[in-house]
């Protein structure tokens, strides 16, 4: 009789430890998990979603979060004007759904800032770009680098054209905050 209730408690004690061993293995796999997620991920699923993005150079971008890509956030102002911001110049996200999603799009998953800004250049939509140093330049992006932009400097409100042009910048991507565009 003794035996059978001291093999009962070792049973009962290694099925007891059994259970903590399976909480605490998914409490680590979640930590683990969650340790490998980026911040896009974190925004992604607020996709249409009203946001507010904190930016390093102290201006806030609101609006409808459009699209979050590799290294970079889409939000659409409003009807006529939306900013693509690069990821490494948000200071905080603000409105954003507790949940968390990996990219679903593979494509958009490996296009990053450069491609939006070939894009932008391929369209010659008239920009404003927000730099770290919190100025900022008009004009026309004429051609994209590996690390830098070409823009044509002209009046935000003009469209390109070589009368227009005041002046030629290169910037590097490293110092764009937020690329803006209209219409």
């Amino acid at each position: 009789m003794r035996w059978d209730e001291l093999f009962d408690d070792l049973a009962a004690q290694a099925q007891a430890h059994e259970v903590r061993d399976r909480v605490l293995d998914a409490r680590d796999r979640a930590r683990i998990e969650v340790g490998a997620l980026t911040m896009l991920d974190r925004v992604r699923p607020s996709t249409g979603a009203k946001i507010r993005l904190r930016c390093a150079d102290g201006v806030a971008v609101s609006g409808v979060l459009a699209r979050a890509g590799t290294n970079w956030l889409l939000v659409h102002e409003s009807s006529d004007s939306e900013v693509v911001v690069r990821a490494e110049a948000v200071s905080a996200v603000v409105g954003v759904t507790r949940f968390v999603a990996a990219p679903d799009d593979v494509v958009l998953a490996r296009l990053d800032l450069r491609h939006v800004l070939r894009g932008i250049a391929r369209d010659r939509s008239a920009v404003t770009i927000r730099l770290f140093d919190r100025s900022s330049l008009s004009g026309t992006i004429d051609r994209v680098g590996a690390n830098f932009v070409d823009l044509a400097v002209h009046a935000a409100s003009e469209n390109r054209r070589s009368q227009d042009v005041v002046d030629t910048a290169v910037v590097p991507i490293a110092a764009i905050v937020a690329v803006r565009r209209r219409g």
